[in-house]
């Protein structure tokens, strides 16, 4: 019988123990880097919202919306009214507010991208019939993933 010296065994055990300590997830002797998330979440910016629908407007002829504060009141209310309800039942309920001839409102939801927001109202008639209505003043408010466009006109 052929004898195997020791540091040659020691070594095979080693390397045994490195290969199935590697199969298994263990990393002897090895930091282990743990991948950190992020976990602030993009917001949309209401400010280049406002911008980026008033620049559609302006390339289709029409006046850029002037900020309403009585709207802005609404706009705040309705930001977390939609999100614990997602809808337009709410907006339907209330009457006009203070002189205003016409409201409107624009809903988004899960979209943290400005133009994409402008985008998803364009391909939806109703909320493209409000971009394109005479209204001439206009809020926007953005909580978390839910952004709330009111409109109005006197």
């Amino acid at each position: 019988m052929k004898h195997v010296p020791l540091l040659s065994l020691v070594g095979f055990i080693l390397l045994l123990t490195y290969i199935f300590g590697f199969m298994s997830g263990t990393n002897f002797g090895k930091k282990t880097v743990t991948p950190q998330v992020c976990s602030a979440a993009k917001e949309v910016s209401e400010d280049k919202l406002l911008k980026v629908v008033n620049d559609w407007r302006t390339s289709k002829g029409k006046k850029n919306y002037k900020i309403d504060t009585i709207l802005c009141g609404y706009a705040t209310e309705r930001v977390k009214e939609v999100k614990s309800d997602w809808s337009h039942k709410q907006f339907k309920t209330m009457n006009k507010i203070d002189s205003f001839i016409t409201l409107g409102e624009n809903l988004s939801k899960d979209i943290f991208n400005e133009a994409e927001i402008l985008n998803s109202w364009l391909n939806s008639p109703t909320h493209r019939e409000n971009l394109e209505n005479s209204f001439t003043h206009s809020c926007i408010r953005c909580e978390d993933n839910y952004c709330v466009q009111l409109f109005g006109k006197y």
